[in-house]
């Protein structure tokens, strides 16, 4: 198939929403975001570990987590760092889960990342210099759903493996 091989990616094309219930409620979608990388998903822990015994026989701890920590690199002008200044500040303040958020960061056709469980750890650290920079902000996810797929054609025999693996993938990228 001539077009098995070809892929596309632009970085426009992701994009990260926050939604909160607190005071009301609201959504966001992130914007202003750095030149270079600017989201970093980063998995808390293995889900599945192994453990090896004196004669060599191996067992596999499987948990039930999906944590991870999602690295957000802004401009310094990026109204979404009021944003999440305002809900770290209100999570802060209110020691309670009102300011908890649901994110959702969604890059090409077929990889995304949600959790319906998401806080800021901190403030990031801020520098000034003669020059505009960035600020870093780390949002951490719990029970975060994933899946990292391809950003091009795929043929059909690759759609029913797929399928049967419980994938769905839109027939437009179906070749």
């Amino acid at each position: 198939m001539a077009n098995a091989q070809f892929y596309s990616y632009a970085p426009e094309d992701t994009v990260m929403v926050i939604t909160w219930t607190g005071n009301g409620g609201g959504t966001h979608v992130v914007e202003g975001v750095a030149d270079g990388t600017f989201f970093e998903v980063t998995p808390e822990g293995a889900p599945i570990t192994m453990s090896i015994g004196a004669y060599g026989s191996m067992a596999r701890t499987v948990l039930g987590r999906s944590n991870a920590s999602i690295a957000v690199t802004l401009q310094d002008g990026s109204a979404s760092n009021d944003i999440l200044s305002a809900l770290h500040k209100n999570d802060r303040t209110s020691r309670n889960l009102d300011w908890v958020f649901q994110v959702t960061l969604k890059s090409g056709e077929r990889t995304f990342f949600t959790a319906p469980f998401a806080y800021i750890e901190d403030y990031p650290a801020k520098s000034y210099s003669t020059e505009a920079s960035t600020v870093t902000w780390n949002i951490v996810c719990n029970d975060l759903q994933q899946h990292i797929g391809g950003a091009g054609f795929v043929d059909t025999d690759t759609e029913s493996t797929l399928a049967d693996l419980g994938y769905t993938v839109d027939p437009y990228y179906v070749q």
